[in-house]
């Protein structure tokens, strides 16, 4: 890791203790749903479990490499990347919000349609 910038190993860094919080996590939800034994107080219980796990993997990821990497200027390309990645993280949190809110409101509200044969 130590040709790539500063900036690189924070990315990647964030990607792998992203992957390793949520994938296990999305997997256990899932599996609950197929199993048909979700609950709200599961689910609550494993959203903040994996909140948790994923801030202390991020913070030693990146402690290990602040204290590890001389830190580097951002140049504008850096600074056009990261405003062109918060762009198209709205659009997608946008076009992702009404599913999932249907989503929710279906389940909670109208127990009949989670059970559809």
């Amino acid at each position: 890791m130590r040709d790539m910038t500063y900036h690189e190993q924070i990315t990647w860094a964030s990607l792998a203790t992203n992957l390793a919080a949520w994938l296990p996590y999305f997997g256990y939800v899932g599996w609950r749903f197929v199993q048909q034994t979700y609950t709200l107080a599961a689910g609550w219980t494993a959203l903040l479990g994996v909140i948790l796990l994923a801030s202390l993997l991020h913070l030693a990821a990146y402690v290990g490499i602040v204290r590890h990497t001389p830190r580097e200027p951002a140049d504008e390309r850096d600074a056009a990347i990261a405003s062109r990645a918060a762009r198209n993280a709205y659009y997608v949190v946008l076009a992702n919000s009404p599913p999932c809110s249907w989503a929710a409101y279906s389940r909670l509200y109208w127990p009949s349609a989670s059970n559809v044969s």
